[in-house]
């Protein structure tokens, strides 16, 4: 049997979002990714990353949201690097 309690879905075109359109919106909840290379995040809402997010070594994350929201299963790898803040 299966419940389903929250679902949030968000439909883009044919290709899978890129890094910086998965972490852009007004409230955005991000899990089991693992972010490479160099992504800005600009959020006017909440975002929440966790279950499975990762920094993958040697990438740049900048955050820019009024709140932030950094949950169980998010890590940073060593050589990682992320910026968080309110714009």
């Amino acid at each position: 049997m299966w419940q389903v309690d929250d679902v949030s879905l968000k439909v883009y075109g044919a290709s899978p979002p890129t890094q910086g359109e998965l972490c852009s919106g007004a409230d955005v909840d991000v899990q089991a990714h693992t972010f490479t290379g160099t992504v800005q995040c600009v959020v006017t809402g909440l975002i929440t990353l966790h279950n499975g997010v990762v920094v993958g070594a040697g990438a740049q994350l900048t955050i820019s949201s009024p709140s932030i929201q950094l949950g169980p299963g998010f890590s940073v790898e060593t050589g990682a690097r992320l910026s968080a803040g309110q714009p």
